[in-house]
């Protein structure tokens, strides 16, 4: 790491490098090969990639901040938002990671089809000047309550105790873009860095069939009006590649950058109570103990014991209606089960059943309500054409989004439904076998247990008798209806359904012969689909209504004439030792300037009515200085 310092040289004949002298300042020694490197906009921080495809944050004295592992997918451009809190990393699987500059907690993941070449995040303060600009105010927080802590056994390894500051804090007084450009032509523009308003092909004229098309630098002007891009078109076959200026105007952006950037924040908002919905039922999953399937099995095997047209609930019924059993249920009883199994599997159920009801009733519930207000927000947005018309918001898929909410809150009241039904019944049933193993091996029976065991538990005995061991359908991996919950919790249709009387709404709507998919206020129940099915139905429905603006957008941009700036040539051209790690591109007015590296720099100037462009290239020697002898223009 050094210093530079610029010696200031009047005697210095044109053509000849200025001088600069460099002092040291430390010397350390890297982890790895170092592959990108970037300073923060504050100059104090350092992201850095390796060869091993891992990431890494350091300080000016080179003190690590925090570093993340190695993954497969390469990484392969870096950016900074302009006020240094967030730092934006692609990679060659299409992804890119939005991460918290403080701890390096992934704040938005975007995930696109092809390979990331290049990133860009720009800041261009309000127009507080221009009168049709209306400021939009986020007051959720003075109508939502904080959601509940997700608490696991373990934190770090599942990631959870960063879900509430998953999201990304906008900016306030600025509007910020990040341009991301990828392998096959394409820009991304990501308002805010989280929310995808638009998918821009800027591909390099007569682009044909197998060509690739490196997006190798992006920028957006400062007025909002200009976005360009440095495309480095090749054809694999003929080994040739061209060096061309793309330049596309996009004057919807600087009309409704204010809407673009509410939109922006609804979208982060939601983004991350899906985030926080999904760590909800990992933590519940996790929660959840599997131990009734090992009475399952047990109770299964000794089914086969018994006579044709025998069932395991007759032989429980008879002993509950008389007090007998038979040896053969005797020796199960005391040798298989045991009094001991029976109290665990029943404390375990209890605790196991209980910390999912938690999640359900607390966090789940209040993400439900808080997805609500969002996405009705995002809705009364949709149906305010004057401002957000032209952004192709739609109504009717906001209107899917809302009634999918709607079903998974059904889905979750239902599980609740369940935990409560099953946690009385199994209750009142582990407690009566209990008492009948401690008799059976005639060992004193607690006094507390005996004065519980009254006529209403014996009540729900018979009926968790009956119901829960009954024979399973078709396909499930139980012998019998013991367990209910853990079927919500994974990604496939529900095995037990259990039959449920109509409630009072759906009677209405039966008596009146009314369809509650065509009423947008009445929520449709799914009876077969799990918890987890309906949360990705809900995430698949929500991106597909926030991704009907990229078309509507992406008409908007008008593109200008392109520019070459180097000629297609081929073998070890030109255009092979341009490094887009080290250039640069600014916009300004009816100027491009574009440095491809220290020794570069072209120049473009371009007219709106004539259409007529020139580019200018020179050659830097040292510190920026022209060589006129080494211009050339070019018109079109």
């Amino acid at each position: 790491m050094m210093d530079c310092e610029q010696d200031a040289d009047e005697g210095v004949s044109e053509g000849e490098a200025e001088t600069l002298s460099y002092r040291q300042r430390l010397e350390k020694q890297a982890s790895g090969d170092l592959v990108l490197m970037q300073w923060s906009p504050t100059m104090d921080l350092l992201a850095a990639t390796f060869a091993d495809n891992s990431v890494m944050v350091n300080r000016l004295s080179w003190q690590r901040v925090w570093t993340i592992p190695a993954e497969e997918s390469r990484p392969t451009s870096l950016a900074w938002r302009p006020d240094g809190k967030v730092l934006a990393v692609g990679r060659s699987d299409g992804r890119v990671d939005v991460l918290s500059v403080e701890d390096g907690h992934r704040l938005h993941t975007h995930t696109f089809t092809h390979p990331i070449a290049s990133l860009h995040w720009m800041v261009q303060e309000e127009c507080s000047a221009d009168s049709d600009h209306v400021q939009y105010t986020d007051r959720s927080l003075s109508f939502l309550p904080p959601l509940p802590s997700l608490e696991t056994n373990d934190e770090v390894d599942t990631g959870v105790q960063s879900t509430q500051q998953r999201q990304v804090k906008p900016l306030t007084k600025e509007v910020d873009v990040l341009l991301a450009g990828n392998k096959e032509g394409t820009v991304h523009v990501c308002i805010g860095g989280v929310f995808c308003a638009t998918d821009v092909d800027i591909r390099a004229p007569a682009t044909e069939e197998g060509e690739e098309n490196h997006v190798m630098i992006t920028c957006l002007s400062r007025d909002l009006r200009l976005l360009s891009a440095v495309v480095l078109n090749f054809d694999p076959h003929r080994q040739k590649s061209a060096l061309y200026l793309q330049v596309m105007s996009v004057d919807l952006i600087r009309e409704r950058y204010c809407e673009l950037q509410h939109l922006s924040l609804l979208y982060s908002h939601v983004s991350s109570l899906l985030h926080y919905t999904s760590d909800t039922l990992r933590c519940m999953t996790e929660a959840w103990e599997d131990v009734l399937l090992t009475m399952d099995i047990k109770l299964a095997k000794y089914s086969t014991t018994l006579k044709e047209g025998a069932s395991v609930a007759d032989e429980l019924l008879v002993l509950l209606a008389c007090g007998r059993a038979r040896s053969e249920l005797r020796d199960f009883l005391l040798d298989e089960l045991t009094a001991k199994g029976v109290k665990k599997i029943g404390l375990s159920l209890e605790t196991s059943y209980t910390r999912v009801r938690k999640y359900s009733l607390n966090c789940l519930s209040s993400v439900i309500q808080a997805l609500q207000f969002h996405l009705g927000e995002v809705l009364g947005m949709a149906r305010w054409k004057e401002r957000f018309g032209n952004l192709g918001i739609s109504t009717d898929s906001l209107q899917v989004c809302i009634k999918s909410l709607g079903t998974f809150a059904l889905k979750n009241q239902e599980l609740q439904s369940v935990i409560d039904e099953s946690l009385k019944s199994m209750k009142s049933f582990f407690m009566w076998i209990y008492v009948v193993i401690l008799k059976l091996g005639e060992e004193p029976v607690p006094s507390n247990m005996k004065q519980h065991l009254n006529a209403e538990e014996l009540k729900l005995v018979v009926h968790f008798l009956k119901k829960r061991l009954a024979k399973s359908a078709a396909g499930s991996s139980q012998s019998f209806n013991l367990e209910l919950v853990g079927q919500y919790l994974v990604d496939e249709d529900l095995k037990i359904v259990e039959e449920k009387q109509p409630s009072f709404w759906e009677r209405l709507l039966q008596e009146a012969e009314l369809d509650s998919n065509a009423i947008p206020w009445l929520f449709s129940p799914s009876p077969v689909k799990s918890l987890l099915q309906l949360l990705n139905s809900l995430v698949r429905d929500v991106a597909a209504a926030f991704a009907t603006t990229k078309e509507t957008i992406c008409q908007t941009f008008t593109p200008k004439p392109s520019v070459p700036l180097l000629p297609s040539t081929t073998g070890d051209s030109e255009v092979s030792k341009i490094d887009s790690k080290i250039g640069e591109l600014v916009c300004e007015g009816k100027r491009c300037v574009y440095y491809p590296s220290a020794r570069d720099l072209f120049l473009v100037v371009y007219g709106d009515e004539t259409q007529q462009m020139r580019c200018c290239r020179a050659c830097v020697r040292g510190v920026p200085g022209l060589a006129d002898q080494e211009k050339r223009c070019l018109s079109y």
